[in-house]
């Protein structure tokens, strides 16, 4: 069975030189007119499908070396929100762009797309859940059905994107169609829960830091409020990024590593994986200090924009026990609050 986990949690940008720092600042998130949202759960209980739009994609820059501005000018776009229609586990997630005749777009069209649950929190951050990201060139979604992503009827999901048209003109009557493949209602034995495992090696919200010549070494440590196991475990580095590390805080003791896989010019192109889908991961445990280690060798003479991002499948021991939004927290970032209209939870 076929297994994407860079969609999961990749929000895939392409390393982009500079000649000073930049500085971290928030996310733009702005609000497009209000989209078509349509919500189709088929009668056999197997899909949902979503379909935004349509939508008029101004012609836009490309990020690439060539434009060292150009990430710096892209600005995330809130599209809608949706209504989640049942409850359910998911255990696949297909994302398709059609144009007016239904024919397919390319995904290049699209920089990158995120959802994220207004009322759930992230297991590590005090802000609320990514459910998944695309990356332009990242594959769709497709996980055995031993585990499941369980959703809540009623949670309201918003489709953030960004797009990226460099066709050079504007393209009209543009669609966004999401696919979400449900576990079996009856399936035995029932499928492991699990939810998104994503750490950021910089603060958040820019999640970037200055890769000077040479290369850097950056740490994060984080603690998690629950204990679970990581089933999956991938990753996101932009070009020059040597590996990524999971360790224990206090004894250095290597948890997992993941590695970029390049082409032939050095570019990376994905991420290796650690599987463990018989619920066999690492067992994290609540409370304890964890360390994030991002490497980076940097053979240019320019300043890069790295990232580093460790992404996966977390089943934890008593989903009961996941924490709440708590929007009071001094913590809870400000800037994904009024994204799609949606007030931030009480």
């Amino acid at each position: 069975m076929r297994l994407s986990l860079p969609a999961l949690v990749l929000l895939v940008a392409t390393p982009t030189p500079i000649h000073a720092p930049t500085p971290a600042r928030p996310a733009r998130v702005v609000s497009d007119p209000p989209a078509l949202i349509t919500v189709e759960l088929d009668s056999s209980y197997s899909q949902v499908v979503v379909t935004v739009g349509p939508f008029r994609v101004r012609a836009g820059m490309a990020t690439d070396d060539a434009d060292p501005m150009a990430m710096a000018m892209m600005q995330d776009s809130c599209i809608g929100q949706f209504v989640w229609p049942r409850a359910a586990l998911f255990h696949g997630l297909r994302l398709e762009l059609l144009d007016a005749r239904g024919a397919v777009l390319p995904r290049s069209l699209l920089h990158h797309l995120r959802l994220n649950n207004f009322d759930r929190r992230d297991l590590i951050y005090p802000q609320m859940e990514h459910i998944v990201a695309f990356g332009h060139e990242t594959e769709n979604i497709s996980v055995p059905a031993t585990v499941g992503l369980p959703m809540t009827r009623g949670h309201r999901v918003a489709v953030v994107v960004m797009w990226n048209n460099v066709s050079g003109h504007d393209l009209d009557s543009v669609r966004l169609r999401l696919t979400f493949k449900l576990n079996h209602r009856r399936q035995s034995p029932a499928p492991i829960a699990v939810l998104p495992f994503v750490v950021n090696a910089s603060p958040l919200p820019s999640g970037m830091f200055d890769v000077p010549p040479g290369g850097v070494t950056r740490d994060f440590e984080f603690t998690i409020p629950l204990s679970g196991r990581l089933l999956v475990a991938s990753g996101h580095l932009h070009d020059h990024g040597a590996w990524m590390r999971l360790e224990d805080a206090a004894t250095g003791h290597e948890i997992i590593t993941v590695h970029p896989i390049k082409d032939q010019g050095g570019r990376v192109v994905g991420m290796s994986r650690v599987l463990a889908l018989l619920n066999r991961g690492p067992h994290l445990r609540a409370g304890r200090l964890y360390r994030l280690r991002v490497r980076y060798e940097n053979t240019t003479n320019d300043t890069l924009v790295g990232m580093g991002i460790l992404g996966g499948l977390f089943s934890p021991d008593d989903i009961r026990a996941w924490p709440a939004i708590d929007a009071s927290d001094p913590h809870y970032p400000d800037y994904p609050a009024d994204i799609c209209g949606v007030r931030r939870p009480l």
